[in-house]
């Protein structure tokens, strides 16, 4: 007999609150592992979802992008790599019937997006990872985006990178990865966490609080190879910056990856902006994501090379808290990942 489940609902479109019902038990198919969930991570997607709608075509829905837990069932194909009691992070999301979105007891997670936990490592920190990493790595190493090496290959060196939002979850993520792939990473972060980029291997990093952060940056890019840009933000203010900042910057490919859909219309002078939404999923992570995730993100987990940043800031235990959490990220907060434990 299957186990009993249960999510958080979001009924209706624009419903102000979900709350906590019984759920279909989910199975796992060909390359699926189910998992009986410990911790999820909020994201902007959350909130997004729930006030506007978009990307939904079915109520009542599952939210939620971030798990980590234990391996309750491994579907075929995955039988080399996991086994029933793995403790495992991975990738969610709000698709396929909701049977893959985080926010319930049970989850699938779909290869390449999963990965081991370190054993020294909490749930509640293996959480704050999957979105972030899937999104900094396409962005930066897939061919439609800005189409870098990535790592370990050290085929980065000598060259710059520059990232905007640097200490958000995609900004640590991105900053780790593409410092272990040789590149020069400037950071752009407010100036309380610079110590944060810094330590996850920026060489270098700019307050966006600066009223004179467009000639700073320009200033200190002075010299240096700029193979692209990366705005983890992606507001119409931060892609006219970078834009500014690029057209104006000599020995610099003028190219920005971007998270929003829509952010190429905000490209300005000779800049050109892509999203990741233009990358072709099924190719990516065929490829590059699959090496990513079966082979690069475990072992530098492992030996330390890679961290779980920003840290966990847990909001609560059980479903019931998830709400609160996804409410408190909808107003704002900086360095940190809003997690609630189940």
């Amino acid at each position: 007999m299957a186990p009993s489940n249960n999510a958080l609902w979001l009924s209706a479109k624009q419903d102000p609150v979900m709350t906590v019902g019984s759920a279909p038990y989910p199975t796992a198919g060909p390359q699926e592992v189910v998992i009986r969930t410990a911790a999820v991570a909020m994201n902007p997607a959350d909130w997004l979802l729930q006030q506007t709608g978009m990307l939904l075509s079915e109520y009542p829905a599952i939210l939620g992008c971030d798990a980590a837990g234990e391996v309750v069932e491994v579907g075929q194909g995955l039988e080399d790599q996991f086994k029933v009691g793995d403790r495992v992070f991975g990738a969610a999301g709000p698709l396929n019937g909701y049977r893959c979105s985080a926010f319930q007891e049970y989850v699938v997670l779909k290869a390449p997006s999963i990965a081991k936990i370190p054993a020294a490592a909490k749930y509640s920190e293996a959480a704050v990872l999957p979105l972030g990493f899937n999104t900094a790595a396409s962005c930066l190493f897939a061919k439609e985006t800005l189409g870098l090496e990535a790592p370990p290959s050290k085929a980065g060196h000598g060259k710059t990178v520059l990232i905007w939002g640097a200490s958000s979850s995609l900004g640590c993520c991105g900053v780790q990865t593409a410092t272990l792939a040789g590149y020069e990473v400037v950071a752009i972060a407010s100036k309380a966490n610079h110590d944060l980029v810094q330590s996850l291997g920026a060489k270098s990093s700019f307050d966006y609080n600066d009223s004179d952060i467009v000639q700073s940056v320009i200033r200190g890019l002075k010299g240096k190879e700029v193979v692209g840009m990366f705005d983890c933000i992606s507001k119409p203010e931060t892609l006219g910056a970078l834009c500014e900042i690029l057209s104006k910057t000599t020995n610099a490919r003028k190219l920005i990856a971007a998270i929003q859909p829509g952010s190429e219309a905000h490209a300005k002078h000779d800049v050109e902006v892509k999203t990741n939404f233009v990358v072709d999923q099924a190719a990516y992570h065929g490829t590059v994501g699959k090496y990513l995730w079966q082979d690069f993100l475990p072992a530098a987990l492992a030996d330390g090379t890679f961290r779980h940043k920003p840290d966990p800031e847990i909001i609560g235990h059980g479903l019931e808290n998830v709400q609160k959490a996804v409410d408190l990220l909808s107003k704002g907060v900086s360095a940190k990942k809003l997690v609630v434990t189940l």
